[in-house]
């Protein structure tokens, strides 16, 4: 009878909710720290910040053009197809002897259609033209998805006007000028930061004659947005988890009772990873670089099949060997989470 226990060829389940618990601690605490690690990876768009030199470069005496910015609610907003919708106010305050209102009104937003744009409303004060639009506008930003489903990202929204260059008017504006309502709630996002930054952009027309190149004076308004939530995280990496633990777990059945059980459990392990990959696909943003999303689900994909491998090959082997295999994958998924959420994410 002990020599029989102790030649059984399969695992405690004990020993293998032993391994499930501490690759599982590992994996939540990965993925906390991950979330906290405050880390944007957009490209910004191309800006030029405005110094007195560039001002004496440029020639002329400029004129001030205060812009204000109000975002009154955001009717389309979704980071994984890049599509925003804005609905707000923008103003202007300058002196109406240096510009016109009707080249001021020329204003574009790069990388964006506006909409809706109302006729403006004018009010002087104290000697200056206070000019107010209603408008509706949509734009698309530039965003990158590398550490998708824990990314954290800045919108960025560039005011411009073809018709200006900055020699003629730049564009001034302030955190007190850049305004969004509070009333404005995103789910599974919080906004902590805002900024505004005045500046230029240049077009060259010939690379060989500088005196082609085209200035334009442009604010750049920027709003923050972190992830407060693991729902898309949890929701794409806990399945991969279990259906790794899944087979693992054939380490604990006998093999001479369950064979073809075992054989059975890990193909159909493997078939289901393949399948909700197309889960994965339909919940992440369509881009042709690799995300954080795609290295966790391959080296799943590597972990399970590597799996399916060693258990057919020590499939009759002495319990102490498939104890050793089956702390090995672990390792392996967890060196794995611990280098991509660790290291890999800077």
């Amino acid at each position: 009878m002990n020599t029989e226990v102790q030649n059984k060829n399969y695992i405690s389940p004990w020993y293998q909710f032993l391994n499930m618990g501490i690759s599982s601690s590992v994996f939540i605490f990965a993925l906390f720290y991950a979330i906290q690690n405050d880390v944007v990876t957009d490209q910004k768009p191309e800006f030029y910040p405005i110094t007195p030199q560039k001002i004496s470069e440029f020639g002329g005496n400029p004129g001030i053009v205060k812009v204000g910015l109000s975002i009154k609610d955001f009717p389309e907003f979704d980071f994984n197809k890049n599509i925003f919708i804005f609905a707000g106010q923008v103003s202007f305050e300058f002196d109406p002897s240096l510009i016109s209102l009707e080249t001021l009104g020329k204003f574009y937003f790069e990388k964006g259609e506006i909409l809706y744009l109302s006729p403006p409303t004018t009010k002087l004060i104290q000697g200056k033209l206070f000019v107010k639009y209603d408008i509706r506008v949509k734009f698309t930003t530039n965003l990158n998805y590398e550490y998708f489903p824990l990314d954290n990202h800045k919108v960025y929204l560039v005011f411009s006007n073809l018709s200006l260059s900055p020699n003629e008017v730049i564009f001034e504006s302030s955190y007190n000028r850049f305004i969004v309502s509070d009333k404005i709630i995103i789910s599974g996002w919080i906004s902590p930061n805002r900024t505004v930054k005045s500046g230029y952009s240049l077009s060259a027309l010939d690379k060989a004659d500088s005196t082609k190149t085209i200035y334009t004076p442009i604010l750049m308004f920027a709003l923050e947005y972190q992830r407060m939530t693991l729902r898309n995280a949890f929701t794409i990496f806990l399945p991969l988890l279990l259906l790794f633990y899944i087979t693992t777990f054939c380490f604990s059945l006998d093999p001479e009772k369950y064979f073809r059980a075992i054989i059975s459990l890990n193909a159909a392990s493997i078939s289901s990873l393949l399948a909700y990959r197309f889960v994965i696909e339909n919940m992440s943003p369509k881009v042709g670089y690799f995300m954080l999303s795609d290295y966790v689900f391959f080296l799943f994909l590597v972990s399970v099949c590597l799996t399916f491998v060693l258990s057919s090959i020590f499939m009759f082997f002495d319990e102490w060997y498939k104890r050793i295999i089956c702390s090995f994958l672990h390792l392996v998924v967890m060196a794995g989470i611990i280098y991509l959420f660790f290291f890999w994410m800077i």
